[in-house]
Parts: C-alpha cells; sequence; structure tokens
C-alpha cells in the first residue's frame, strides 16, 4: 500500500517542479523589462533636468525597441547571451561592441564597454566565455558563451573542438583566410573545458 502512495507523491513533485521552471523564467523576463522601463523613467526625468542642448542625446540615447528584453543593467556575459541568442553566431569584439553602442546609445554603451579587453580576458580565463582563434591571427577571433555550440571530439587520446555548422561565423568576415586556415583544427581554443 504505501508504494503506490509514494508514487502519487513522486507525481506531485515532479508536476510542480514543472510548473515552477516556467514560471522562473516568467519572472526573468519580467524583471528585464521592468529594468528597462526603470532606465526608461530614469531618463526621461533627466530630460527635464537637462539643458535644451543636450535633450536631443538623451533621447537618442537608447534603442531598446528592437531588442525587447534586453538587459540594460545586466552583466557583460549577459548582454552577449541575449545577442547570441538573436543572432545563433559566434562574433567578433569589434562586431559586438557596435551593436552595443547601437543599442545602448553613446553614454550608456562607454559605461558598458568600459575595460572590455579586460572583462573579455576573464570570463575566458574563468571558461563563461570561449575564443576562436582562426589561422592563429587576432583579426579572425570569434567568441561565444555557449559551449553547446561546441563539439568535442577525441580522437586517438586527445580531445579535438569544432564548432558546429550553423554557428560559424559569416564566411565574408573570413575572406582573407585560406580554406587550410578555416578547418576546425587549425582553429586556436581558449576558455573551453
Amino acid at each position: 500500500m504505501k508504494r503506490p502512495r509514494m508514487k502519487q507523491k513522486d507525481e506531485i513533485i515532479k508536476g510542480l517542479e514543472e510548473e515552477i521552471l516556467p514560471r522562473l523564467k516568467e519572472i526573468s523576463v519580467l524583471q528585464k523589462e521592468v529594468a528597462v522601463l526603470q532606465t526608461a523613467v530614469e531618463t526621461l526625468r533627466g530630460i527635464e533636468k537637462a539643458p535644451e542642448a543636450a535633450v536631443s542625446d538623451i533621447k537618442q540615447d537608447f534603442n531598446l525597441t528592437d531588442y525587447p528584453g534586453y538587459p540594460l543593467n545586466g552583466s557583460i556575459i549577459e548582454k552577449y547571451q541575449y545577442l547570441e541568442d538573436r543572432a545563433l553566431k559566434v562574433w567578433n569584439r569589434r562586431d559586438m561592441e557596435a551593436l552595443i553602442q547601437k543599442i545602448e546609445g553613446k553614454r550608456h554603451a562607454a559605461k558598458t564597454l568600459k575595460s572590455a579587453r579586460q572583462k573579455v580576458s576573464y570570463h575566458i580565463k574563468v571558461h563563461e566565455l570561449i575564443r576562436l582563434k582562426y589561422g592563429n591571427k587576432t583579426k579572425y577571433s570569434f567568441f561565444t558563451t555557449r559551449p553547446e555550440w561546441v563539439e568535442r571530439i577525441e580522437e586517438e587520446g586527445k580531445v579535438k573542438f569544432r564548432l558546429l555548422a550553423q554557428h560559424e561565423p559569416e564566411p565574408v568576415s573570413l575572406a582573407g583566410l585560406s580554406d587550410d586556415q578555416k578547418k576546425s583544427e587549425n582553429i586556436c581554443w581558449s576558455g573551453i573545458k
């Protein structure tokens, strides 16, 4: 008799747990939206106090309408993850910084991107960011926060990595490289376990 009762209890627990995760995700989305609204309110309050010349600068400071849920007050890693979810490709730092500046405006982006190189190096060291360097050239360095985009292959006791094809950089981004330099075995990997 105790067994069927235990099974029912396990089913109830599993059902409740399945309800929790979607609600937590909804809360997270709502928190991000509230943060964006709070920032907008703070910006508008700044407009009331700002001199006329600065008003146009403040109005153009944020471009969040095309990026709902963008973590304006989040960490740089959260911003990278958000933008990766939209592009579904690895990215280079120069393009990502330009996109962040476009979204956040010059003033806010300056705070976000302050010490960006050091932040990128740190996140690579703690395995929160992966760097792929094609042809061992810094110009062809790409990044991702998504280890699931990288396939791990063990051959003859050695571990090799391969970026999944759908997440590879756009061909135009690798235009200066030979076909040999684009091969997975010739990519230098950092930040991956």
